[in-house]
């Protein structure tokens, strides 16, 4: 949209800006909220028009001090604040979530009741309803429980008139809170599946990017309904507190990696759709386009009758296929999860975990005849979050020095801290004696393998290394990859990337230029960092933050190694190094022709460098230096049909840590592009034991082995071979994600 410079066009631009902002703020779109507020801050400053600014400020104070903001930073709401009230703004509200926030209490309390007496001289009912629930909230922290029963009485009484859709979700939320807290933990529960269902009715009407800002921004109210569902399970047994537990688990799914799901089935939904009868092919396509047609007619209106009966039939087609064609119909129409649905293997045991501010809760659900799965335990473990980031911080620090001095001097007593609080003594023989263990691990556990947690790690000892694990981002995912496969019908076995020219001190650098002006390519000069998707890239920046850019002569070796297994067994591969491995032989590459994928070479992320998302560092072309990069944007481009992608480099497995999605990896943009499993790294690898590693894994898959288990005999032989290699530096970084 092109908005015109005089000033009153201008103004009215700001203004429309605000309300963009916060209309983003509601559904949860932070990082847009704050981008448009500022955009609008930018244009009143220019205009000095003085409500203008109050008014962005506003904004921005309360985007910076929500509870529920990804953007939460209670220094810069408090200063957003203070520029508005030194230029006359009112901003009791704000200033009220901010004292919150930050356990002021007192000063929250006299703050929502100046708030709340500005609304009534205003004669805003919705403002002073909202300022209620407030005060509600500060008074609840404090201890009176009358005084904030009194103060939400009086919201509800003035809340008929209120239409706000974020105004009804506040106010059953401080309902939750205070029957929680009241000991009403049925009430509470009720009340918090309310907040829920309007939550999810609102999410269902967004598009994907509001659907996950929505995940992640409410977040904490999915916390506390599973919190409250395990305080009601404390103290009960039997079936009773097995029905809590399964209650608590499915919520938690509905919170947990959804979109991710979604965007995986749909790599394998095509390929399924094709083996099915045309006949019903013709009848799914006829179906969906009459439901999005009447759909579309009925926006804003009361659903019609036709609408209806379209949507019988097409509940009734998808019971239909559920019997007839299941693989495509879980994929293509999947159902919330449910203890019974979990597809767990006999004698496999399933642990997931919910991080929250103060405890985290674990499941522990196991098939033990083959027939039926149970859950075994639903428990809390009392450490808050920032517990377990102090611990897993430490390990990742010292792992991703890559200094042999400060891997050998971890304290390993953090292993077994962590080992003893997320598994009591009543279920670490359960754990132990698990045939295979499938995690499905939160937040920040999340980039830390749990193979390198024991009881006894001091000595030496790590039980978990010798068994089958895998990881998932959820439940609803394993699911998925054990409902969804590719056909087996690979070209060839084995395509595999490494040695790549990373380095202008690497000797084939000068010789790539040679040949890119030999062929007629841009030469680097002419190539306009502006227009690359990523941008300029500095390796003289990344190598002096310790990001190793130098060349990695082992992966060669490696790579040939691997093939060298395929070869043995007659099975046919491709071998990529040096000038052969550049990311525009690779998207032009048919990836649907192999079983296996390896990318042998370094992982990037973007705090470690000037790039916005994690990347794979591929050979250089001659052309410019950004080709070397293969982002995660572009790697979801691609088509692939792989069994697995082994990601032989650093960090491949870490990212962005997302409350609701998990972690925005690199294998997981592998995974969004159609790959079965992969299998990742969580620090900076050794050149050596990788190479030692990733040949006994192949060995082993070559040899018929699971995925599972084949990495788990890889690492029991990295460790047997002794110091340095029985350090879980060498033998732990790499996980399987998938099947």
């Amino acid at each position: 949209m092109q908005f015109a410079t005089a000033a009153g066009d201008k103004r009215t631009t700001a203004q429309a800006y605000i309300v963009v902002a916060g209309l983003c703020e509601i559904l949860g779109q932070w990082e847009d909220a704050a981008a448009t507020a500022n955009k609008a801050l930018e244009i009143f400053k220019s205009l000095n028009d003085t409500p203008g600014k109050i008014s962005s400020y506003a904004e921005l104070a309360s985007i910076y001090g929500a509870r529920d903001s990804s953007f939460r930073d209670f220094n810069k709401a408090m200063a957003y604040y203070s520029e508005a009230t030194k230029l006359g703004g009112n901003l009791q509200s704000d200033l009220v979530e901010i004292y919150v926030q930050t356990g002021r209490l007192p000063e929250a309390i006299n703050a929502a009741k100046s708030a709340i007496q500005e609304c009534i001289k205003n004669q805003n009912i919705e403002c002073q309803a909202g300022g209620l629930i407030d005060l509600a909230e500060a008074e609840r922290k404090t201890g009176d429980l009358a005084a904030a029963a009194s103060s939400l009485k009086e919201a509800t009484r003035l809340a008929p008139g209120i239409k706000n859709v974020y105004f009804q979700g506040s106010l059953l939320y401080g309902e939750a809170g205070q029957l929680r807290v009241e000991g009403h933990l049925e009430q509470a529960l009720k009340a918090y599946q309310d907040v829920i269902s309007l939550i999810e009715r609102v999410k269902g009407q967004g598009d994907p990017k509001t659907q996950l800002s929505i995940s992640e921004s409410y977040g904490f109210i999915y916390d506390e309904l599973i919190s409250t569902l395990y305080a009601m399970s404390v103290g009960k047994s039997g079936p009773e507190r097995a029905n809590l537990g399964s209650q608590a688990l499915e919520y938690a799914e509905t919170n947990k990696a959804r979109q991710f799901a979604a965007s995986w089935g749909r790599s394998f939904t095509a390929e399924l759709r094709r083996a099915l009868p045309s006949d019903l092919q013709e009848r799914e396509r006829s179906l969906l386009a009459k439901r999005d047609q009447l759909r579309t007619m009925a926006e804003g209106k009361k659903p019609n009758a036709n609408l209806g009966s379209v949507e019988k039939e097409m509940s009734s087609f998808v019971d239909r296929l559920r019997l007839t064609h299941p693989q495509y119909a879980a994929i293509r129409y999947p159902q919330p999860i449910t203890l019974d649905s979990i597809p767990l293997r006999k004698d496999e045991t399933l642990i997931e975990f919910k991080v929250t501010d103060e405890s985290t809760l674990v499941w522990v659900i196991r098939n033990v005849t083959g027939n039926k799965v149970e859950l075994v335990d639903f428990y809390q473990v009392l450490k808050p979050r920032k517990w377990f980031e102090e611990k897993v911080s430490k390990f990742r620090l010292a792992f991703n020095s890559a200094q042999p001095y400060q891997v050998e001097q971890i304290d390993w007593r953090n292993s077994e801290e962590l080992f003893n609080e997320l598994f009591p003594s009543s279920l670490s023989k359960t754990l132990l004696e698990s045939k295979s263990i499938v995690f499905v691990p939160d937040d920040v556990l999340s980039v830390l393998p749990l193979e390198l947690l024991s009881p006894e790690a001091s000595k030496g000892y790590f039980p978990l290394l010798s068994i089958p694990t895998m990881y998932y981002p959820s439940a609803a995912v394993l699911q998925l990859a054990r409902t969804a496969r590719h056909v087996e019908s690979w070209q060839e076995a084995f395509l595999g990337i490494g040695d790549p020219i990373t380095s202008p001190e690497d000797e084939r650098y000068v010789f790539a230029g040679a040949l890119s002006a030999k062929r007629g390519a841009p030469s680097e000069s002419a190539v306009n960092p502006a227009e690359s998707e990523l941008g300029a890239i500095d390796l003289a920046k990344m190598t002096s933050r310790g990001l190793p850019t130098e060349r990695l002569p082992g992966t060669a070796a490696e790579v040939r190694g691997i093939a060298t297994l395929f070869q043995n067994q007659g099975q046919t591969v491709e071998v990529r190094l040096g000038s052969d491995a550049t990311k525009d032989r690779l998207t032009d590459t048919d990836l649907t022709r192999f079983r296996f994928l390896h990318f042998a070479t370094h992982g990037i992320l973007p705090a470690d460098s000037n790039i916005p998302d994690p990347a794979l560092l591929l050979s250089y072309d001659g052309s410019s230096p950004e080709h070397m990069l293969l982002s995660t944007s572009e790697i979801l481009g691609l088509k692939i049909h792989a069994e697995t992608v082994v990601l032989s480099a650093c960090n491949t497995g870490s990212g962005k840590v997302m409350h609701a999605e998990g972690v925005m990896s690199l294998g997981r943009a592998f995974m969004t592009a159609g790959a079965e499993s992969v299998t990742v790294s969580l620090w900076q690898v050794s050149d050596e034991s990788t190479q030692l590693l990733m040949e006994e894994y192949y060995k082993n898959l070559i040899g018929g082995k699971s995925k599972a288990e084949a990495l788990s005999i890889a690492r029991s032989s990295l460790f047997a071979k002794g110091k340095p290699f029985n350090n879980p530096y060498y033998w732990a970084p790499f996980v399987l994600i998938g099947d």
